[in-house]
């Protein structure tokens, strides 16, 4: 006889141990399986014919010889994300504004007044889209504005944009907000949609190829509402 509790994890990282294929020894002594859902496409259907999704009942598996296993379950569950958003500000002062900082323009001088200021606006997008914008907590990744919907955590990495460093700009940006999606999903928030919000638009349009084929929502103020609802109303008719 033995007793287990099952830790229900985040549904990707089920979906990753399924696709390894790992076994557990739960089915071959008997045991109770829980009640579930079993979806059936059309390249595999239920009895050669039928697709969909349909309700499989509780029973008994396993062999006796093999032992009896008794289990609990444990739901790990993701917790909640970030604090209420704090305004960025957007008061640098004229010394802060002459500082060359070439590692990270938008840590002082124009690049810091710029990064806030864009910030702010998308905050303000998502206030009135119905949204609470949200700042990270300790332990977090540090991203910039975060918020969730009924389908979805979005996580936004904002940027100031010059001609002489828009290609270096952007591509930071897309790697950490790739990385942000990462851990968030890790962590169980599950869809993450990766955005990256410029203060303007860039000059190289091919930027938004980049980001469509990478699964990141470019925006910048004048487009943010309308391409955020756009995201938005795909994610409803997805689900």
């Amino acid at each position: 006889m033995r007793y287990h509790v099952l830790d229900i994890k985040p549904i990707r990282q089920l979906l990753d141990r399924y696709r390894r294929g790992e076994k557990s020894d739960l089915r071959h002594a008997l045991h109770i399986c829980r009640g579930h859902f079993k979806t059936f496409a059309p390249d595999a259907p239920l009895l050669g014919k039928a697709v969909g999704t349909f309700w499989w009942g509780p029973q008994v598996r396993g062999s006796r010889e093999e032992g009896t296993v008794l289990k609990d379950y444990r739901v790990l569950a993701p917790s909640e994300i970030g604090w209420s958003y704090r305004d960025a500000s957007e008061n640098v002062s004229d010394i802060d504004r002459k500082v060359a900082v070439p590692k990270d323009p938008d840590s002082a001088g124009r690049g810091l007044a710029a990064h806030n200021r864009t910030q702010n606006l998308i905050a303000n997008i998502v206030r009135n889209m119905g949204m609470l914008p949200l700042s990270p907590k300790q332990g977090e990744p540090e991203f910039d504005i975060a918020w969730k919907t009924a389908e979805a955590l979005f996580v936004c990495e904002v940027k100031s944009l010059l001609p002489e460093n828009e290609e270096r700009q952007l591509r930071m940006a897309i790697g950490q907000v790739i990385r942000y999606r990462q851990k968030l999903s890790s962590m169980g928030h599950e869809p993450v949609v990766a955005v990256v919000a410029a203060e303007r638009p860039p000059e190289d349009s091919s930027w938004d190829e980049l980001c469509d084929s990478e699964g990141i929502v470019l925006i910048w103020p004048e487009v943010a509402d309308e391409r955020l609802r756009n995201i938005e109303q795909s994610l409803n008719i997805a689900l």
